[in-house]
C-alpha cells in the first residue's frame, strides 16, 4: 500500500534531526542571513555535536534550497524570503486541495492513515489536559502531530508524485508550522476540536472540506509571512 511504500520525510538519526532542525530555523527566522558563511566547525562546537550531523544537515538543507555549496567548498546561506514562503504555502495548499478532491471521488478511499493520527491526537489531548504544559511544549506538540495530520491526507490521496512533492518540502513547512502554531492555537484541545472536526468531513467525503482546506492553509501562510516581516 502507498503508505508503506514512503518512509517519513524527515527519519534521520535524532542528533542530526535537532542540528538540521536548529539551522534551518535560524534561516527561516533570519538568525542567518543570505550569503553568511556557515562554518561547520563553529557550528559544531556551539551544538556539542561532531562535524557528521552538521555536515549531513547541510546536505538537506542544500536540497531544500536554503543553503549552497560554493566551488572553494564553503557552504552560504540562501535564506528564506517571502517569496519563498509565499510560494511554499501556495505549493502545499495545491497539493492538498487536489488530494482533498481525490478522496471526495474515491468511493473505496482508505481512511486509515486519519484514523490513526487523529487517535494520536486524542491521546496527546488526554495528557494535555492533566498536565500544564509549557507554551513552547504545546507548540511543538501540535506541529508535529499536524505535520502527520497533512500527510495523512496526501497518503489517502494514492498519489505517489504527489506524495513525493510534499514529503520534498515538509521539512520547511515543519519550521514554518512553529512559527504559525505559536498563535494559531491556544490549547491542544483547541487544536484537536478543530482537527476532528475536519477529518470528520474528510471521512464524509463532504465538498465542504475544500473550503476548509483553502482557509486553513491560508490563516497559517498569513501568520508566518507577518512574522517573518518582522525579522
Amino acid at each position: 500500500m502507498l503508505k508503506k511504500q514512503t518512509p517519513e520525510p524527515y527519519a534521520r538519526t535524532p542528533q542530526t534531526k535537532d542540528v538540521l532542525n536548529k539551522i534551518r530555523t535560524d534561516i527561516i527566522l533570519g538568525v542567518l542571513t543570505p550569503d553568511a558563511h556557515i562554518v561547520e566547525n563553529q557550528i559544531a562546537a556551539e551544538l556539542g555535536v561532531s562535524r557528521g550531523p552538521v555536515r549531513t544537515a547541510l546536505q538537506n538543507l542544500e536540497q531544500e534550497g536554503l543553503v549552497r555549496s560554493l566551488p572553494n567548498g564553503r557552504t552560504v546561506v540562501v535564506g528564506f524570503s517571502l517569496k519563498a514562503a509565499e510560494d511554499t504555502f501556495d505549493f502545499r495548499l495545491m497539493l492538498e486541495y487536489k488530494a482533498l478532491e481525490l478522496i471526495i471521488a474515491n468511493e473505496m478511499a482508505d481512511f486509515y492513515p486519519l484514523f490513526s493520527i487523529i487517535e494520536q491526537i486524542r491521546v496527546i489531548d488526554a495528557r494535555f489536559q492533566e498536565d500544564n504544559e509549557s507554551a513552547d511544549d504545546l507548540v511543538q506538540a501540535i506541529t508535529a502531530v499536524d505535520i502527520q495530520f497533512h500527510r495523512s491526507i496526501m497518503i489517502m490521496s494514492e498519489n505517489v508524485p504527489m506524495l513525493q512533492a510534499w514529503n520534498l518540502m515538509a521539512n520547511t513547512m515543519y519550521t514554518a508550522l512553529t512559527i504559525s502554531n505559536r498563535s494559531n492555537f491556544s490549547s491542544f484541545h483547541e487544536y484537536f476540536k478543530d482537527h476532528k472536526g475536519f477529518s470528520d468531513l474528510i471521512i464524509q467525503r463532504n465538498p465542504i472540506v475544500l473550503e476548509r482546506i483553502v482557509e486553513h492553509i491560508s490563516k497559517a501562510k498569513r501568520l508566518v509571512l507577518e512574522r517573518l516581516k518582522n525579522r
